[in-house]
């Protein structure tokens, strides 16, 4: 059903004249040209019968499996930006475990009240730059990251990349 309602909106998106692509391949593109894949096969105990965790609906990783994948040595005291950080557990997980000379988001707008809830409870000094992570050329305006995380349900869940 999801793809049926996918390609009609795509139809409709032709006839209307709008431009229609595919994000996924775009973004997965450009991750691939411009920051280093590393593919961990580090066990993730996680014995949940969903994604739910507490009250979060939607949790693909849970905060103290993220000191599996990301080498926290190593990257203590980096930038580090985060895409589409909605509740804040894995932010507020870096923000103590990295302690980051900054933090950086990118996120939709539609989530500011989510991100409203947990942002005070940040000790490191973070910014947000809001919209479409394709179209968000505040970005370039930073410095760029050491690391990157992505903790998504999308084909991205376990991406953490080093751009340096």
């Amino acid at each position: 059903m999801r793809s049926l309602t996918r390609r009609a909106a795509w139809s409709a998106a032709v006839r209307l004249g709008l431009e229609v692509y595919d994000p996924e391949v775009e973004a997965s593109l450009w991750l691939d040209t411009e920051s280093e894949y590393t593919l961990d096969q580090t066990p993730i105990p996680d014995n949940r019968p969903s994604t739910t965790w507490g009250d979060l609906p939607d949790l693909t990783l849970l905060p103290e499996a993220l000191q599996l994948v990301v080498e926290v040595a190593r990257f203590r005291g980096a930038r580090v930006l985060e895409v589409g950080p909605r509740y804040g557990v894995h932010s507020l997980w870096i923000d103590q475990a990295l302690e980051p000379s900054e933090l950086a988001f990118s996120d939709f707008a539609i989530d500011r009240g989510l991100q409203e809830r947990w942002a005070p409870g940040l000790r490191c000094p973070h910014r947000v730059v809001w919209g479409d992570l394709r179209l968000a050329t505040k970005l370039l305006e930073l410095e760029p990251p050491s690391i990157l995380c992505s903790s998504s349900a999308s084909s991205t869940t376990r991406r953490i990349t080093s751009t340096s």
